[in-house]
């Protein structure tokens, strides 16, 4: 098994170490300021996609077909492009021609590859991709509309589900946002996804996230003139006891 390298030697074969934000020949991501343990880059496929169509050739046959199966064609085109992006990117961590970059799924579903520890999210255009040396996830939603806080914030954790009651109306759906990023990064980075189960964790509706696992570290991530998404990271700092 490949040996993964430092977070910082990541930095540089992404092209985004020192001042550099955008890395080299990728449209539309850029690096977002992060704890020391990840690189957290947030990428805008509208904005790409045009580069993303012409790089489609290093998608796999099973990520083609995929895409083809889509029933509206906008959304086979958004998949598309958010895995060209990730496979550029996995392809300058692992010094790896994209193509050839092999994506493995797990068990629960979670993605790996060899010589580097990576995470995956997108909705719509927008793309989060999360690297480090050690187990970590991210996440990034759309605000929901107020029927789904409604419908779906009485299954979190019981703690969670006054916090938002206490709310008022018109900051619940943010918060709910917050809520549901937070737990599916969470769960990214014990490698079990949403059969967790999203009431067995606290990590709350404010602006400090809680520390449900022990040697894992849940943080909000900023996203720059994105006022309607939400968006988190979870990093390993110790071995993790789920």
């Amino acid at each position: 098994m490949a040996v993964t390298p430092p977070v910082a030697e990541l930095r540089r074969r992404l092209g985004v170490d020192g001042a550099r934000g955008e890395p080299p020949g990728l449209p539309g991501v850029r690096c977002l300021p992060g704890p020391d343990a990840a690189v957290v880059l947030l990428a805008d496929t509208a904005a790409g996609a045009a580069w993303a169509r012409r790089r489609g050739e290093v998608l796999s046959r099973d990520e083609t077909e995929r895409a083809a199966r889509f029933v509206f064609p906008g959304l086979g085109e958004s998949w598309s492009a958010a895995r060209v992006v990730l496979r550029e990117v996995l392809g300058r961590a692992t010094l790896t021609p994209a193509a050839d970059v092999r994506i493995r799924v797990g068990e629960f579903g979670k993605p790996s590859v060899d010589g580097v520890e990576f995470s995956l999210s997108h909705t719509g255009s927008v793309v989060l991709i999360g690297l480090g040396d050690l187990p970590l996830g991210v996440d990034v939603e759309k605000i929901p509309e107020e029927r789904t806080v409604d419908q779906v914030g009485s299954s979190f954790h019981p703690r969670e589900t006054a916090e938002l009651l206490g709310l008022p109306a018109e900051d619940r759906p943010g918060a709910f946002a917050r809520v549901w990023v937070r737990k599916e990064a969470l769960h990214k980075a014990i490698g079990t996804g949403l059969s967790r189960g999203i009431s067995r964790d606290y990590v709350g509706t404010g602006t400090v996230p809680g520390t449900p696992v022990a040697g894992l570290r849940i943080h909000d991530v900023a996203l720059p003139g994105m006022p309607g998404h939400r968006a988190a990271l979870c990093t390993t700092v110790t071995a993790a006891v789920p």
